[in-house]
């Protein structure tokens, strides 16, 4: 039976074995999300110099492929690449490994920054690490579990998956563009986060490693916890996967036409616009002082005299000149 006629799960064939396992690959993009700062268009840089260029696993023309259809789909686009890369000889399967792989690191890390996990079990324990023996052992089994699920606000859950859903399914470009959509809906519609809130959501993102978009994770939590983070993270990803492996068979045949490639240049542009957009909702709110507005005129002029400055490095020199400049308001 071919792979077509499997559904796409078969493993390659001898003829098109590649030179690198599916765990290889699966390893490859855990390492990109624990590690890959930059944003989207950095991220898919890694993946060309990494995949393509060093170590020869994918063919120069599934990448562009890849890069096409990311461009062509709604939803973050360094999400949508790899898991194309997954998908280009591994099939669903590596789609999904692949796809998983990249964006738990960068979820985790949201989730637990400033080691906020460690101050949560310092200052405020759960009740199962405040007793022992075997009481400790039964409130984290099958009675805490139901009991967890009767205490969800199950009507918010559902709000904020369709919220998220519908961001990961409408919205175009990188993760920045995703920005002014999450405002007007968070911030102005739900009022779920103030201003101040959803900013510190986007700048946790950008300080973390793995897709920018990340950032729903973090405005999830912010709003129901950890299981609005799960609910916010799985919502706007699980489109951007669909649109990528549903048409994957696809658009190797009929991915060339003119029709595709002037809608894909009339996405792009309207993605540099959204982005543009989500530097303005952004700027608006956090250049408000003498100092913001000489570190943002500073960073411009970094990025444009050393075009391939790490954000990280500026990430973390403002960091530091924020401590130097602003008190220490509250502890």
């Amino acid at each position: 039976m071919n792979r077509m006629q499997s559904g796409g799960m078969a493993p390659p064939d001898a003829a098109e074995q590649p030179a690198y396992t599916l765990w290889q690959l699966v390893l490859y993009f855990l390492r990109l999300g624990t590690t890959g700062f930059g944003g989207p268009v950095a991220l898919a840089g890694y993946m060309h110099r990494d995949l393509v260029e060093r170590r020869g696993w994918i063919s120069d023309g599934d990448y562009k492929e890849g890069m096409a259809l990311a461009q062509l789909a709604p939803g973050p686009m360094a999400a949508q690449l790899a898991i194309y890369l997954g998908y280009a000889h591994y099939r669903i399967l590596g789609a999904t490994l692949t796809g998983v792989a990249f964006v738990l690191p960068s979820f985790l890390v949201v989730l637990a920054l400033a080691a906020g996990v460690l101050a949560w079990f310092w200052r405020a324990p759960p009740k199962w690490l405040r007793q022992s023996g075997v009481n400790a052992l039964a409130a984290v089994q099958v009675p805490a579990a139901s009991g967890l699920a009767s205490t969800l606000d199950w009507s918010l859950l559902t709000q904020i998956g369709l919220f998220f859903a519908k961001a990961g399914a409408f919205v175009f470009g990188s993760g920045l563009a995703i920005v002014p959509f999450l405002y007007g809906g968070v911030v102005t519609e739900y009022q779920w986060l103030n201003e101040k809130q959803f900013v510190d959501a986007v700048a946790v993102a950008m300080i973390t490693p793995g897709p920018v978009v990340i950032t729903v994770g973090f405005i999830g939590y912010l709003v129901a916890g950890l299981p609005g983070a799960c609910v916010a993270a799985l919502a706007t990803f699980l489109p951007c996967y669909l649109f990528t492996v549903l048409p994957a068979p696809y658009f190797k045949k009929y991915g060339k036409l003119p029709a595709i490639l002037a809608f894909v240049d009339g996405v792009t542009a309207a993605a540099v616009g959204a982005i543009t957009g989500a530097v303005l909702v952004l700027a608006k709110r956090s250049i408000v002082d003498v100092p913001t507005i000489l570190l943002s005129l500073g960073t411009v002029a970094l990025l444009l005299k050393f075009r391939k400055l790490p954000e990280p490095v500026i990430i973390t020199g403002a960091a530091l000149i924020g401590l130097a400049v602003y008190p220490v308001l509250h502890h």
